[in-house]
């Protein structure tokens, strides 16, 4: 057996976004798609209306190929909604929002494991 014989290894190539977040106010339990992460909160994608600018929230993620469960608190703070064209409405039926959200009750471990995923990102968008 040659022991000089490279192993060939295959990567799996992972999207980053979107991945799910479940969340939930007082009033309303719900799932969407997490399209962009920062150091300071997230923006996720929804359909319809019905998250208001200052509303706390509770919500749970895992970031994609790390695996760590992010469960913490959040504000609303920006809706942007993309209103829908003909062929949106016949696909989707409502108009999609995106909720900027921004991280309220973030551990230190959280908060690493974020910059943690963020630096992997960059350092993959590079190569």
């Amino acid at each position: 057996m040659d022991q000089n014989k490279k192993v060939e290894k295959r990567i799996r190539k992972v999207n980053a976004f979107p991945f799910e977040v479940e969340f939930k106010t007082p009033s309303l339990s719900s799932k969407a798609q997490v399209v962009k992460l920062s150091s300071q909160g997230f923006m996720m994608e929804i359909e319809g209306n019905y998250l208001r600018p200052g509303e706390s929230l509770e919500f749970n993620f895992t970031l994609p190929v790390l695996n760590h469960v992010i469960v913490s608190t959040g504000t609303v703070v920006k809706i942007y909604t993309q209103f829908p064209g003909a062929l949106t409405i016949a696909e989707r039926g409502e108009a999609l929002n995106l909720i900027e959200i921004h991280f309220r009750g973030l551990t230190l471990d959280q908060k690493n494991y974020v910059y943690d995923f963020l630096k992997k990102l960059q350092t993959a968008k590079a190569s």
